[in-house]
């Protein structure tokens, strides 16, 4: 019964996934990510190394995903900048996992939340129709955030 409850929620979240806007997708993957960011730090508090190991993992996985939907050569600067943004956050965050460092993990949180807000204004003003240096190539693939909401 769960392994049938959990194919129609997957289901459901494919498809709610590919109706999503790249606005609206961007927006979601930061969320995730705070999400992670924030569940991560709980497991370190706590003393938990599988939490916040895994959450560190999908945290990272989220960061590859916003980094490889950049259009490097059409983005210009807020391309190139977001691309080292990136970088730099699973640079922190593979040390903050290998040290149990609560500070990089903070400040990786610190970094992420106004771009959530930014995001979230951006879907709610424009509605999902803008598109910031989003790769033209794929914007119209399905990402594999599904595991991640």
């Amino acid at each position: 019964m769960y392994q049938n409850l959990r194919k129609v929620q997957f289901a459901y979240e494919q498809n709610e996934v590919m109706n999503l806007s790249p606005v609206q997708i961007t927006e979601h993957l930061y969320k995730a990510l705070g999400k992670c960011l924030r569940s991560a730090r709980e497991g370190l508090l706590e003393g938990n190394p599988a939490r916040k190991g895994e959450n560190i993992g999908r945290a990272i996985s989220i960061l590859g995903e916003l980094r490889a939907s950049l259009d490097l050569e059409g983005g210009g600067k807020i391309a190139a900048n977001l691309n080292a943004l990136y970088a730099y956050l699973t640079s922190e965050l593979t040390m903050a996992n290998l040290r149990n460092d609560q500070k990089r993990l903070h400040d990786a949180i610190t970094t992420v939340d106004p771009l959530i807000e930014a995001w979230s204004q951006v879907a709610e003003q424009e509605g999902g129709k803008i598109k910031f240096g989003i790769n033209q190539d794929v914007q119209d693939q399905p990402m594999a955030v599904h595991a991640t909401f």
